[in-house]
């Protein structure tokens, strides 16, 4: 099949953690209650814990109300609205009051919440709770240790560790103890998040070729900014090239690599932006380095001339959504996933291309995530403030069972999925609403990406299908990427506390700096002149400290 040499992923490493003694009296006093000796018998004989049963469907007898908070995408329905937790409050009795953000306003209002212990009864998704939070709030007691309860009662969860003992490893906190569970989506696709593209049909009605250097780039953009490419009559409505803000699918800081190395963004995370590894195992952090300086010189002739679309560095995902599927086709280039984040009417104008040569025709550096994005140790975590914590966990269970992790993700079987009866699905294509992609269906119908599942190499392409958008995807990386020089990214990693500490002062304080000063001077230049009190600055934020504190955390994980 197309793109079968990407799909082959080899997952290995356990990141081993250092062991601290220690737990708040408010964590034990909550998981003591798993051992509750007050059984009985159900209605339908089987074994009760309270309210709860102990094993099977429903999970209790009489409806119970949990809190949580999610992450809700900017093309995402509400989650009490969506058809697959509607069928799980009818499985499980258990009803699920939602408190959703956007990702780019969460950041601000959960450390609110933490910091007032105005918490939910459980954080829902990888991207509500991080391992950072769970090494700094679960040691206070702020989230509770999830060791025990899944070990009576998370049957699929223990069941997904030993098949993936990457999920054990980076589930558990700094001094020993799961506060979190975790993650597993195996697709090697997401290694290579962004692909380059460019309007093919823009290039035809202007005749001219595809451009494999910088500078040809630079011709052919200024040509879709003065030459009215999409024949409208109007020269002001095409955008030449648009962004996400540090963003690691849609942002800009792949064409770095035509000056030799990336600029690694994350979007969030660990802080480690502007990080590759090294073939010696050895952290780079390239926002210092010559090769930087050139790009950013480079490029902020782009930005000045109105050729890379200046208001990415402030949209936000739904104003960027709303240029890139505008049915006119208004954008000539941009990085995405794939050219389903176009609108249907225009994607097949659009074709991935390879990355850019440098200015001089060197060969281009691609950016590669590690392995370890496929599996976080993030998914879920229990609050102290948690009343019904076994109820809760036998809920969280229940997305890490098969069927229930593939409707997670793609929708219910008969709204997104169609059974076809041997233990496999197929895509219901028939349904999909006009004026939406498919992916488009699965946010409506289901959580997607925010929720924990565990969905492995071997499903993909067997249980389920692969999309025509991640089959489009492996052919390009087979093309394009997959060898090509390549700068490797950080995983994701599992920091001590005085990594932390270090991440949210040092780290903290140089990312802010990076992020103004490129900013700066991508928009009105200035490096030259300012490039040698700007090294000088980041000596004196301890940069030399921060870069030893990443090396000890990588190191850590990478010996194992």
């Amino acid at each position: 099949m197309k793109g079968k040499k990407v799909f082959k992923t080899v997952m290995a490493g356990v990141i081993s953690l250092a062991l601290l003694a220690g737990c708040s009296a408010k964590n034990n006093s909550v998981v003591q209650n798993a051992g509750n000796t007050n059984a009985g018998k159900g209605s339908d004989d089987s074994e009760m814990i309270g309210n709860m049963y102990v094993k099977g469907l429903p999970i209790v007898k009489d409806k119970v109300t949990l809190k949580m908070i999610g992450i809700q995408g900017p093309t995402t329905a509400n989650f009490a609205d969506m058809p697959f937790f509607k069928e799980l409050e009818e499985k499980t009795n258990v009803h699920i009051e939602w408190e959703l953000y956007q990702q780019s306003s969460y950041p601000d209002k959960k450390n609110i919440l933490l910091a007032s212990d105005e918490v939910p009864d459980a954080f829902f998704g990888p991207e509500a709770f991080s391992i950072e939070d769970a090494n700094k709030f679960g040691p206070q007691g702020t989230v509770i240790p999830l060791n025990d309860l899944i070990e009576k009662y998370a049957p699929n969860y223990k069941e997904a560790m030993n098949k993936q003992p990457l999920l054990s490893g980076m589930s558990t906190a700094s001094d020993g103890k799961k506060y979190t569970m975790g993650t597993v989506i195996e697709q090697v696709q997401r290694n290579y998040p962004g692909i380059l593209y460019i309007n093919k049909q823009w290039l035809s009605n202007l005749g001219l070729e595809v451009p494999t250097t910088l500078d040809e780039y630079y011709n052919v953009l200024k040509a879709f900014k003065e030459q009215d490419p999409n024949g409208d009559g109007n020269k002001n409505d095409e955008i030449p090239y648009t962004f996400l803000n540090f963003n690691h699918i849609t942002g800009y800081g792949q064409f770095f690599g035509a000056f030799g190395r990336v600029d690694v963004h994350n979007s969030g995370g660990n802080a480690v932006d502007h990080f590759v590894i090294g073939d010696d195992g050895k952290l780079v952090f390239t926002a210092d380095k010559p090769e930087y300086k050139e790009a950013i010189s480079y490029l902020s002739k782009f930005f000045k001339e109105g050729l890379f679309d200046q208001e990415g560095f402030t949209q936000d995902p739904k104003q960027f959504d709303a240029k890139m599927k505008d049915p006119k086709g208004i954008v000539g280039s941009f990085y995405a996933w794939s050219s389903q984040a176009v609108s249907p009417e225009t994607a097949d104008q659009y074709v991935a291309i390879n990355p850019f040569k440098g200015p001089s025709g060197e060969e281009p550096v691609v950016m590669k995530r590690n392995n370890n994005i496929n599996v976080r140790g993030n998914g879920f975590a229990i609050t102290h403030k948690n009343k019904n914590p076994e109820i809760t966990m036998r809920w969280v269970d229940e997305f890490y069972n098969q069927l229930t992790s593939i409707e997670s993700q793609y929708g219910p079987v008969g709204i997104g999925l169609i059974d076809k009866g041997d233990g496999t699905f197929d895509f219901n294509t028939k349904d999909v609403p006009e004026g939406i992609t498919f992916m488009e269906l699965w946010h409506q119908n289901a959580p997607f990406d925010q929720s924990p599942k565990f969905i492995t190499a071997d499903m993909l392409g067997t249980v389920v299908p692969i999309t025509a958008a991640d089959e489009e995807k492996a052919d390009n990386i087979n093309k394009f990427y997959l060898n090509a020089k390549q700068n490797n990214t950080l995983p994701v990693m599992n920091f001590t506390p005085d990594e932390i500490k270090t991440n949210t002062t040092e780290g903290l304080d140089i990312g802010n700096y990076v992020k103004d000063t490129q900013t700066k001077w991508l928009l009105n230049g200035g490096i030259d002149a300012e490039w040698d009190a700007y090294v000088n600055k980041l000596k004196q934020l301890k940069l030399d400290q921060f870069v030893a504190s990443m090396q000890g955390a990588y190191d850590r994980v990478a010996s194992k």
